[in-house]
């Protein structure tokens, strides 16, 4: 009966959570969480049990995390991680909980980025070394380490390790081949999911400071990905979704290539698509704040300023009460000073001060952080812009 109170707790956590009732959450999943542990204190094997515990960290987690508070979510995360772990050496043959400790290895990684530690990020995602026994054999897993490995070769291209992520990009693509094998040519999952690779690429060469690659990659892209037919609404979410991506990456491949025309034309796209978006959770505010951070950047090195400004005042309002917080997401941080870069090209008679705001504020972030590629050129920007 406690297992099953536990794994019910972390079910109504998800509910909750969708609702927006946050407190609801946290409560439902500290409570099923305490009866787990205490459980496990008897019967450190329980299997029902260690599983609903992992799920309520990794729900909490997410919780902590929207919420700016990197710590607690990480803390979070290592408990799921202990807990996945624990059920795959019960039985090695456990694919969900080999995919799931995956995944919380993937999420903490994302929270040691936002505390500034990028090496520690890439770090984390190399320990899912032992799992590779068991792609071979699941789609599943090999899903989850398709996405593992893209994400650490977007990073490590990020700290200027070029070679490792191009080595990281073609493993992610093997990962992808087996993942995807058994869907249907017919489906329309399989070209969904290859197009989804296609614009991770953008990403990635983005990331290794290859610019005219990206546009290369994008070359005939878009075209593609109106070809596909959504099913039902979810997928109609998820075509439009890609879109989004896909303007975006082409957007900043443009802007590095001081092609102003094209950027706009892209970042117009990205604001369109992003109308059709949900913007309900903190993870897609700041991603709709960053979509209008990008297309005011491009609208003000336009001359467009009117509506630049329009772009960026919510922005810069969400920003504000997100600094209020005092909260140590240096990833957010990184975002608000991209911000006020843009606020600065659009408010020209305050450009000075926004400026010298934008490098107040990055001076505060890591070394690490400070060092990544997009950072840096962030920087460069805001100097040229000083002068």
């Amino acid at each position: 009966a406690a297992a099953k109170y536990a794994e019910t707790s972390a079910w109504l956590v998800e509910t909750f959570t969708e609702l927006g009732r946050l407190d609801d959450a946290k409560r439902v999943g500290e409570e099923g969480r305490s009866v787990a542990s205490r459980l496990l204190k008897l019967h450190p094997t329980h299997l029902q049990a260690l599983s609903a515990r992992a799920l309520l960290a990794d729900s909490l987690a997410d919780i902590e995390t929207n919420e700016l508070d990197a710590a607690s979510g990480l803390a979070l995360l290592d408990e799921a991680t202990h807990d996945w772990a624990m059920l795959t050496q019960i039985d090695p043959s456990d694919v969900i909980s080999w995919s799931n400790l995956g995944a919380s290895r993937l999420s903490a990684a994302e929270v040691l980025l936002s505390l500034g530690r990028p090496r520690a990020a890439i770090a984390r995602l190399g320990e899912l070394q032992p799992i590779e026994a068991e792609a071979e054999s699941s789609w599943m897993v090999a899903g989850v380490l398709n996405g593992n490995r893209a994400r650490m070769a977007l990073l490590t291209g990020e700290i200027g390790d070029i070679r490792r992520s191009e080595n990281l990009r073609r493993e992610s693509l093997e990962h992808f081949e087996v993942a995807t094998r058994d869907l249907s040519a017919e489906s329309f999952e399989l070209p969904y999911w290859r197009l989804d690779s296609l614009v991770g690429d953008i990403d990635i060469a983005l990331s290794q400071g290859n610019y005219r690659r990206a546009r290369s990659i994008a070359d005939g892209l878009r075209a593609r990905i109106e070809q596909l037919a959504p099913p039902d609404d979810y997928a109609k979410q998820q075509k439009t979704e890609l879109l989004r991506r896909f303007h975006y990456g082409l957007a900043r491949a443009d802007l590095r290539l001081d092609d102003l025309a094209a950027a706009e034309q892209n970042a117009r796209a990205v604001v369109r698509y992003r109308e059709q978006l949900p913007a309900r959770s903190m993870r897609e505010r700041r991603a709709a704040a960053a979509d209008s951070t990008l297309a005011a950047i491009v609208l003000a090195r336009r001359g467009q300023l009117a509506e630049a400004q329009q772009l960026i005042r919510p922005v810069m309002d969400f920003h504000r009460s997100l600094a209020a917080m005092q909260h140590d997401n240096q990833t957010v941080k990184l975002e608000f000073i991209e911000a006020l870069y843009a606020s600065a090209l659009a408010n020209p008679a305050r450009s000075a001060a926004l400026l010298d705001e934008a490098q107040s504020l990055f001076s505060t972030l890591s070394p690490e952080m400070r060092a990544l590629r997009s950072a840096a050129y962030l920087r460069a920007r805001i100097a040229e812009a000083r002068r």
